[in-house]
């Protein structure tokens, strides 16, 4: 099978970040049965370095849904994603 997914590393920033370093990676699946089939899953997630606090996660975290939540917009709707 195909392995569809990117693997980026932030680790500098304008502005400067408040920890180290993130790992993030964004993987998408193929649904292959039920009332999605045909429809692609996109999973993404992010390993933060240990100096990263509770903050820094939360935050990424919520950012990290508004984008999916965006993309699920462009590509259902058809057209740009609305803030």
């Amino acid at each position: 099978t195909i392995d569809h997914f990117i693997t980026y590393s932030v680790i500098a920033s304008t502005p400067a970040l408040t920890y180290t370093s993130v790992l993030s990676t964004v993987r998408c699946f193929p649904i292959t049965s039920g009332d999605s089939e045909g429809s692609t899953f996109v999973q993404w997630s992010a390993n933060f370095s240990s100096d990263a606090d509770a903050g820094v996660i939360e935050d990424a975290r919520f950012k990290r849904k508004e984008a999916l939540a965006d993309l699920a917009g462009v590509v259902v709707g058809g057209g740009a994603a609305k803030k």
